[in-house]
Order: C-alpha cells, then structure tokens, then sequence
C-alpha cells in the first residue's frame, strides 16, 4: 500500500517570472528510487519558448538531481521512512525565479496496513495526507469493485477497515486517492490479504437464521451477549407442515451449535406462534438460557423504555409489547415484542408478526426515531403488514424477509415488495439466500455474508 498526497497548488507570482503551477507529493516504497518526474508540465511563463532552468535543494534524507528538466529522486536511507520537504526553483532567461515545496513521502505498507488479529484490515492514511481515499476490493485482482456497504467510512478520510467475508478466503485490494474535484489521481497497485473468522470485539453481529418458515435471529454484542430472537418451529410437537414450513428439525439450535455458542443470555420469544416459539424449546434443552421474555414473561422489559443488555456499546429499546394501547386484541401477531437495538450509528428494527395496527401506532408514537438501518420485515413479508406510512418512517436501507421456499401463504407478498421497493429497500430473503449475517462497530455495515 502506498501513502498518498493529493496536487499542490502553488500560488503564482506577482511579476513575469515563471512559476510552478502545481506539483504531486512523489511517493515511494521502502527501497525503491522514487518516480521520475518531468517537470516541464508543471511549469508556466509569459515566454514559453523560453528556456526554463531548474535548480534543487535537497531535503535531509532526499537526495537527486535534475537532467534535462527530469527530476530524479531517491532516499539516501533504505530504511529511512517519512516525509521530507525539498525546493524547485524555475528560472528564466531574464533571470526571474520562483520555487516550489515539494513534500516527498517513504513508506513502509507496513505501517499503514494492519493485519489485525481479530480477523480484520485496517487500511490507514494520516489524516494530513488524504482529501478523499477509499479502497476497491473484491475476489478476483482485475476485478475490484467499491462497495460502501462493505467498508467503514474512514473518520475523516484516514481509516478503511474491511472485516473477513468467510475463512481462508484472499480478498483483493487497491487504494485509489483522489483530488478536491473528485479526480482520480492515483492508484495503489493491487494487494491482498487472507481473512480469518474470528469475531472482532468491537463488532454488534447480526444473523438471520434460515429456519424456513418462520423467524429466528441470533444477536451477539461487542462484548460478546448472546440474543436470540424466536426460533423457528423446531423440534417441539413437529405436526404442522413439512420441509418447507422447518417443522421438525432444530434449524436456529444447529446453527447456534455450528458457531460454538454454548449459552444464551436473553432469550425472545415475540409471540406465542408456533413457527417462533417452537425452536426456541430447543435451544433451551441444550443450553442455559439466563434471560427469557415474551408477553406473557416480560422478565422486566417495560414497552418504551431501554433494555440493558448488558454491553455498553449497544442500545435496545422496547416499542412494542402485548397488545399496545388502542390496538384490537385479535390473535397473536399484534400481541409481538418489537424491538430496536443501536450501536453506534447503525440500527436494527425487529418487529415479529406485528401488522398494520401495531405498525401505525408506532408510527403515531414514535415518529421519525423508527428510523433503522436494517429492518426484519414484519409477518414474513405478508400484505398485513409493512404499511407505507411505516416504512417511510422507518426508511431501512436493508430489508430481512424470513420465509420458507414454496410456502403457500405466498409470503413475501406482491404488495409488501412493492412497499420496501419504494423506499429503495436492499432485500434479503431466506428462502432465496439461506442465512445472512451482517456485521457491524456502529459506522457503517460492514459486512454482509450469504
């Protein structure tokens, strides 16, 4: 990875003199000359014709020369890295001069390209050094796409910071700079590194479980809580429907298992329908469960207020629980937990099977703090839910359909695509993808994998 700089305009003289229009910061890595500059183009005078002489004073650690107007450049220390300032003079015939600053940069990729052991990268440019950077990756070296959903938009232009996508897999990189005008001005050559799966600490990880037909979702904090929300049908009195409907197979206790969680700490059933409940019976036959709420045991969630999960970093509130005032007390679907958890910048709306009536007192209620990131679309996609007005508060910028391939509610419904396509939704579906898991440390989501 190189450290880059962006143009340097130089302000003109007040006479005739020529002057140096402007002139790149020359960059280089660690035992490499730096890049041969012609320096014609950077130059200007009210007699072009006119021979231009140029004149070098070298910096402490740069040293070179000038032949036939080209700029030769190099480190006297191999192993010196770091900035250093030179000055150009141009002069012409009538002896009129004017000079430039040219800051030379050696760089170590080592320095600026961090291997973390959580299973990350961490690009990084000096904040001085950057107006605008970002990173193409992707799989194939000649095929490196930018992806925002995919990288952390650096504090101020001076950090990337892309997770692993799955284990053992080499992801392909580039960093490209560009100037104030959004000018491409450079790019890095290609490089790579090899993800590894381990969880990073500062990471809110987020899985929709494919469990057919039905709901489940597996939370994990940065500091490691462990939140699972429904459960599909599970194992628990399989009767209901066959393969497509996940009734009779432990699909978010194997998936829990394969992620070596040995533990839950809270534990959500929404509603007491059987395609959330019913794997939640196995998951708590194998392993402890500290915490379990649904609306008939709250076990001290209070509808409006914050939930402690335990972790500093995120925040959970509590939108809906039971039947919310004014809401008709028919079935189960509206009796649903709805649950918003933050970290950061980024937030997560979890709505069960609520449907319209429970949507638009929320809407009334909440207004514009509905706003999510990511929504867990309500009632699998069904037409009772997802009403317009809802989802115009809401805005997700990602929207997570939990349904079973061929089931014959029809579920997602025409309608409710057509609602999440209008506020420019990304959809996710488990019935098409399987499981999807998003992570994120609260900046930008930084990895979707399928």
């Amino acid at each position: 990875m190189l450290l880059l700089q962006c143009s340097q305009e130089i302000t003109a003289p007040s006479n005739d003199a020529p002057y140096i229009q402007a002139f790149p910061a020359l960059v280089s890595r660690i035992g490499e000359e730096f890049p041969i500059v012609s320096l014609d183009q950077f130059v200007e005078d009210e007699s072009p014709d006119s021979m231009i002489s140029w004149s070098l004073t070298n910096g402490l650690h740069v040293s070179g020369n000038i032949e036939n107007r080209v700029l030769h450049l190099a480190p006297d220390d191999p192993s010196w890295t770091g900035a250093d300032v030179i000055a150009l003079r141009a002069t012409d015939p009538e002896g009129l001069t004017s000079q430039a600053s040219v800051v030379c940069h050696v760089v170590d990729p080592s320095q600026w390209e961090h291997r973390n052991a959580d299973g990350t990268m961490t690009i990084v440019w000096p904040l001085e050094y950057a107006s605008k950077a970002t990173v193409r990756f992707g799989l194939i070296p000649t095929q490196l796409h930018t992806e925002s959903r995919s990288m952390l938009p650096p504090d101020t232009l001076c950090q990337v910071r892309l997770l692993g996508i799955t284990p053992n897999q080499i992801i392909y990189y580039q960093a490209v700079n560009y100037d104030l005008a959004g000018s491409e001005i450079f790019a890095s050559p290609v490089d790579s590194f090899v993800t590894f799966q381990v969880q990073p600490s500062d990471v809110f990880r987020v899985t929709m479980i494919d469990v057919r037909q039905g709901d489940s979702f597996l939370l994990v904090s940065p500091s490691g809580i462990v939140t699972v929300i429904d459960g599909g049908y599970g194992t628990y009195e399989p009767s209901f429907g066959g393969p497509w409907s996940g009734d009779g197979y432990p699909f978010a206790l194997e998936y829990l298992q394969a992620e070596s969680i040995d533990h839950v700490d809270h534990m959500v059933e929404t509603h007491h329908d059987m395609d959330h409940w019913g794997g939640l019976r196995d998951i708590q036959n194998a392993m402890p469960v500290y915490h379990y709420y649904s609306p008939d045991e709250p076990d001290s969630i209070v509808i409006g207020q914050s939930w402690d999960l335990g972790d500093t970093l995120l925040v959970a509130h509590v939108l809906s629980l039971d039947y919310p005032p004014d809401v008709p007390h028919e079935g189960d679907n509206n009796r649903s937990i709805v649950l918003r958890f933050q970290i950061g910048d980024v937030s997560f709306l979890f709505t069960g099977d609520s449907e319209r009536e429970v949507e638009l007192w929320e809407a009334a209620t909440y207004g514009a703090d509905l706003q999510s990131a990511i929504l867990k679309v309500a009632h699998h996609g069904s037409a009772s839910s997802s009403d317009p007005a809802f989802l115009a508060l809401v805005q997700p910028q990602i929207a997570l359909i939990s349904c079973g391939a061929g089931n014959p509610y029809g579920h997602p419904h025409e309608e409710t695509m057509e609602s999440l396509d209008a506020v420019h939704a990304e959809i996710y579906r488990t019935d098409l993808e399987g499981d999807v898991t998003f992570r994120t440390d609260g900046r930008a989501t930084l990895e979707i994998a399928r």
